[in-house]
């Protein structure tokens, strides 16, 4: 009778997960569709152009990896499952990330941009066909930006209106500094000769200072990772040492509330430390 009573306690727990899973997927198979297609809709704004189904592919194929991963180290089934959500929690940041770096690139690529733009202009082109003509000559990033600005020009858009949709697209003081005089000198009618030749030793005497000042605070940061990385890793060399030192570290509440308080203090001291050497130019 136990062995009859186990079997359909089995079956029953048994019916009861699969009746649990196919409640759940539909809802977790349509989340994971809209933020692939939220994904891949903010990649295809910055030129990668990833279709949603292969965001959703990345997310599962890494999403596995991860989960393995965490399985085969901790033998815990909710490490496991958390691991194999980390790249659906964090993808948002990394496109974020993506799109930042890729706008700081571009802002590095002004200057040249202007360079080559203004030789076009001195040879007797009009600032259309020089933008144009310069595309194949851009490093890739910028290509892509100039080959969508004179894209809009030649569908009906007005210079001076692709200049506002490409600092709205792309808001930055740099890039601010390039669109608005060009805009103002399009309508008047000024020198863009000139005004380009003023922006392009602008943007690189800003560039210069960045630099300088980077190169200033290349120590501070450098002391800034040592501090924030150092107690993890006495943290572990510790565990090797003493055994038995992470278990009472763990076990006990008093151990918790101490790491979770040391947790907490060394990621405010991070951002403390980010917000000092945030110079702005």
């Amino acid at each position: 009778m136990k062995t009859v009573e186990l079997i359909l306690f089995g079956v029953g727990a048994l019916l009861l997960t699969l009746f649990s899973i196919a409640s759940v997927y539909p809802y977790i198979e349509t989340r994971l569709e809209n933020i692939a297609d939220r994904r891949s809709v903010h990649l295809k704004s910055d030129f990668l152009r990833l279709s949603s189904k292969l965001v959703l592919i990345c997310f599962s194929a890494t999403g596995a990896v991860l989960g393995i991963a965490a399985f085969i180290a901790t033998r815990n089934i909710f490490a496991s499952v958390l691991s194999a959500a980390i790249p659906v929690i964090f993808s948002g940041l990394a496109v974020k990330r993506y799109r930042r770096q890729r706008s700081k690139r571009i802002i590095r690529q002004l200057p040249s941009f202007l360079d080559t733009l203004c030789g076009y202009v001195k040879a007797g082109h009009s600032l259309p066909e020089a933008m144009a003509s310069a595309i194949p000559l851009l490093p890739r990033g910028i290509r892509e930006e100039i080959s969508w600005l004179s894209r809009l020009n030649r569908l009906g858009t007005p210079l001076s209106d692709a200049f506002l949709a490409w600092e709205r697209r792309m808001p930055s003081s740099e890039l601010s500094l390039v669109a608005r005089p060009m805009r103002i000198a399009l309508s008047t009618g000024g020198s863009i000769v000139s005004l380009l030749e003023r922006t392009r030793d602008v943007l690189r005497a800003r560039q210069r200072q960045h630099d300088k000042m980077r190169s200033m605070t290349a120590q501070a940061r450098l002391q800034a990772l040592v501090l924030t990385m150092l107690p993890p890793i006495f943290l572990v060399v510790l565990s090797k040492m003493e055994e038995g030192f992470w278990e009472a570290s763990t076990s006990s509440s008093t151990g918790r509330l101490i790491l979770l308080t040391v947790a907490i203090l060394q990621f405010f001291g991070w951002l403390l430390i980010r917000k000092i050497l945030a110079v702005k130019i």
